[in-house]
């Protein structure tokens, strides 16, 4: 069990440690000590996890489903509503906004059921959702004034 250095305050602390004693710095940041060299190296940093494909044909369907539901004539968008819907495809959209993993999810749509139209009319719909809400919510309000204005 070699003591090392913490790379925050520099006292010498067991390489072993879940956090540096004195200054707390997790061992997510500490080196790991090559024994045989006798020197610290970086350690690695953990592999960052890959989105679930099998997953986005189920996120897409919902999208879709809260998208119909809340932009149907008689219902006038909250902006919990909005957020929410946002909220549930802005991970996808950033994912899908990287061509290299747009051309894979292509590539691979059969594999994962995936319809393609309904990912790139997801995707447009994400673009503008605000403008859209915003425009959907003023012509309600107009409807719901010419209705109320004979009363």
């Amino acid at each position: 069990m070699p003591l090392i250095p913490c790379p925050e305050c520099k006292k010498k602390i067991s390489d072993r440690a879940d956090f540096c004693p004195h200054c707390g710095l997790p061992a997510k940041y500490f080196k790991s000590f090559d024994e045989k060299a006798g020197a610290a190296k970086p350690a690695k940093p953990a592999a960052k996890p890959l989105p679930d494909i099998s997953a986005l044909k189920s996120v897409l369907i919902s999208f879709d489903h809260s998208y119909q539901t809340y932009f149907s004539q008689g219902h006038y968008i909250t902006g919990r509503e909005l957020t929410a819907l946002k909220a549930s495809f802005e991970k996808w959209a950033k994912q899908l906004a990287k061509k290299t993993f747009y051309e894979n999810i292509q590539k691979n749509a059969l594999g994962f059921s995936i319809d393609m139209e309904a990912v790139d009319l997801c995707l447009r719909r994400f673009k503008t959702l605000a403008k859209d809400a915003e425009n959907h919510n003023t012509k309600y309000v107009d409807r719901i004034v010419a209705q109320n204005k004979d009363l």
